[in-house]
């Protein structure tokens, strides 16, 4: 067994104990300041066979309706430089919305970047058959994952959950199609 599968069993073990919570979190919030609503994706795994250093989450805001910002996320300290995503048979590039962010999460360094899209792509990305990323880093070299899966802690699960959340915020945007 690949050494981040045991990772991410271990982590779903702690979450499951109530140490922590899962990759693919999901929570909405509200301004005190201004009324702002915002739906919350914590980064859920983009799996790769039985391993994964990929994870993808986002926000979305009541400011914004119509935009989501992904947040792509590398489990290591490299640049992400650009990530594309195939959607079935169509490739996107998508274009970052600002620097590479380096932090440390649950004692590993992690590398972080975001990136706006549509709300409409994030309905794409759901409804499409066979959907993954690529993210290329600053070593030249690049990591792939696949969205179209539902394990728990896998990132489709709770974009579905973020949609859900954005049709009670928002009825005129659809849940799920």
């Amino acid at each position: 067994m690949k050494l981040t599968l045991k990772v991410v069993l271990a982590l779903e073990c702690l979450a499951l104990a109530g140490c922590m919570s899962l990759p693919g979190h999901v929570e909405t919030s509200t301004s005190k300041f201004d009324g702002e609503r915002q739906v919350q994706v914590d980064p859920g795994w983009l799996l790769n066979g039985m391993s994964t250093t990929v994870k993808l989450g986002g926000f979305w805001t009541d400011k914004a309706p119509d935009r989501f910002m992904l947040s792509v996320a590398y489990w290591g300290t490299k640049d992400i430089e650009a990530v594309k995503v195939r959607i079935d048979s169509e490739v996107v590039d998508l274009k970052p919305s600002g620097p590479t962010q380096f932090y440390t999460a649950y004692n590993n360094p992690e590398s972080s970047r975001r990136f706006g899209v549509p709300l409409a792509f994030i309905y794409k990305l759901m409804d499409g058959k066979e959907v993954m990323f690529q993210v290329s880093l600053s070593s030249g070299s690049f990591v792939e994952g696949t969205f179209s899966t539902d394990r728990s802690t896998s990132a489709r699960p709770a974009f579905r959950k973020a949609l859900f959340k954005i049709s009670e915020i928002q009825p005129d945007k659809v849940a799920v199609r």
